[in-house]
C-alpha cells in the first residue's frame, strides 16, 4: 500500500503509524478525522472479523456459511437488532454520532483502495459491502447478547418444569428473595422451554462464544505503593472466549484535546471497555447485572396475531424476513413481538411463546453518549459522570 494516499473527507492531515508489534497509532488534527483514522486502521487489521459480526447481527452469516448458519440468523433475525441499531443511531448525541460516520467513513476508505482482502472473503465468495453507522452499534450489541441471564433463566426453567417447585426450592444456586420469578405448571410450559435451551445451543456457536464459559468479569487495581514502577496497575479480566482473532484490538489515538491508548471491538469507533487518557483509566466489568427478562405470551388466532395481556388482547406485531443461504434455498422467517419485546423462542400460533426484554433492544436510551466525554475525564468524578448514561 503507498505510504500516503488522499481521501476528500479528511479535514486536515492524517497520521497513521505502526509501532513495533503492529499497534495503529493515529494523530489527527480534528475530532472527524481521528474517528475516521481509527476505522481505516481497524479495517486494515480486521476487516474479515468486522464483517462476520455485522453479519451474524442482522442474520446474514448464512449468505456466507451456507446452512450451518442458519440456526443463528433465525434468532438473530428474531431478536432485530438491525431496528435496534437504527434507533440508537437516531438518538444519539450529535458529538457521538459524528464519531460513528466519521469512523464509517474512514472503513470504507479503505475498501476504496481496492485492498487485497484476507483470505475468508475468496472461501466464502463474498466481498465486503460498504460500512454504515449502525453497522458498528449493531456489531457491538451481538458482541453481548449472550452475555446476560437469558440463557440462565431458560435453564432455570426448563429445570424448575422438571423437578417440580418442592425439589427447585432447596437449589441454592436461586435468585434473591424477590426475584419476580413466575413459571405456570404444565408440561406444554416445560416443552417451550426445553425448546428455548436448544435454540439458544444451536447459535450460541456463532453469535456468542458463550457456550462454555461464564458471562462476566473481574476488575481491580493495585496502588502505586505496591508496584515495581510506583504506579497503579488497573486490570480486568472480561470473561470472553477464546477467539481468532481476538475480541479486543488495542489501537492508539490523538485529537486536538484528547490522547488515548486502549482495546474497543475492532469495528467500533471510541473506548466502551479499556482505556487511558493520561489522566483517568478504566475498564467496564459486567457486574453480574440483570438486563434480560423473558416473558412468557399466550396469543390468540390461528396465526398468532393478538396476545393477551392484563387488560384483554392485544394484536402482535408480525412480519416476514428472508435469509439467503449460501449453496441453498432461502429460507423465510416470521417475527412476531409483543409489548415486552421480541418473540424469541416457540410458535405463537401453538398459543405460547417466549418474549425478550432486553435494554439493548428499548430505543431512546441513548447508552453511547459517554463515549466522547470519557475520553476527555480529568478525574474519576468526570469520569464517572461520563458513564452515567451507559446501559
Amino acid at each position: 500500500m503507498p505510504s500516503a494516499l488522499r481521501f476528500p473527507d479528511l479535514d486536515a492531515a492524517l497520521t497513521i503509524r505502526r509501532d513495533a508489534y503492529g499497534v495503529a497509532h493515529i494523530e489527527a488534527a480534528t475530532d472527524h478525522d481521528a474517528w475516521f483514522g481509527q476505522g481505516f486502521a481497524a479495517a486494515q487489521d480486521r476487516l474479515w472479523q468486522m464483517e462476520y459480526d455485522r453479519r451474524r447481527a442482522v442474520g446474514r452469516w448464512s449468505e456466507a456459511a451456507g446452512p450451518t448458519g442458519l440456526p443463528a440468523d433465525r434468532l438473530a433475525v428474531r431478536l432485530g437488532l438491525e431496528s435496534a441499531a437504527k434507533a440508537d443511531l437516531d438518538a444519539m448525541a450529535p458529538d457521538v454520532r459524528a464519531m460513528f460516520e466519521a469512523y464509517a467513513k474512514g472503513v470504507n476508505a479503505f475498501l476504496a483502495t481496492n485492498p487485497v482482502l484476507p483470505p475468508e472473503f475468496a472461501l466464502t465468495g463474498i466481498t465486503p459491502e460498504p460500512w454504515e453507522p449502525w453497522h458498528s452499534i449493531a456489531l457491538f450489541k451481538i458482541r453481548h447478547i449472550l452475555m446476560g441471564l437469558w440463557q440462565w433463566k431458560v435453564a432455570c426453567a426448563g429445570l424448575l418444569g422438571r423437578v417440580g417447585p418442592e425439589t427447585w426450592e432447596k437449589l441454592r444456586f436461586l435468585p434473591a428473595v424477590g426475584t419476580a420469578v413466575v413459571l405456570p405448571p404444565g408440561t406444554k410450559v416445560m416443552e417451550l422451554y426445553l425448546h428455548a435451551s436448544e435454540e439458544i445451543a444451536a447459535a450460541a456457536e456463532h453469535l456468542g462464544f458463550l457456550s462454555e464459559i461464564e458471562a462476566g468479569s473481574n476488575s481491580w487495581v493495585v496502588s502505586g505503593d505496591r508496584t515495581a514502577t510506583g504506579k497503579p496497575v488497573l486490570c480486568n479480566d472480561s470473561h470472553r472466549a477464546l477467539d481468532v482473532p481476538n475480541a479486543y484490538w488495542q489501537v492508539h489515538v490523538a485529537g486536538p484535546d484528547f490522547n488515548v491508548s486502549g482495546a474497543t471491538f475492532a469495528g467500533f469507533p471510541g473506548f466502551p471497555h479499556f482505556g487511558f487518557n493520561g489522566s483517568t483509566g478504566w475498564n467496564i466489568t459486567h457486574t453480574q447485572a440483570d438486563y434480560q427478562d423473558l416473558f412468557i405470551e399466550k396469543f390468540e388466532g390461528p396465526d398468532g396475531d393478538r396476545y393477551l395481556t392484563e387488560s384483554g388482547s392485544r394484536p402482535a406485531e408480525r412480519s416476514k424476513h428472508t435469509i439467503r443461504v449460501r449453496g441453498a434455498d432461502a429460507e423465510s422467517v416470521e417475527t412476531w413481538k409483543t409489548r415486552h419485546g421480541p418473540v424469541v423462542h416457540g410458535d405463537p400460533r401453538s398459543g405460547m411463546a417466549i418474549a425478550l426484554s432486553y435494554t439493548a433492544l428499548q430505543p431512546g436510551r441513548r447508552p453511547f453518549d459517554g463515549l466522547r466525554a470519557t475520553l476527555v475525564a480529568k478525574d474519576v468524578h468526570q469520569l464517572f459522570e461520563a458513564q452515567r448514561t451507559w446501559v
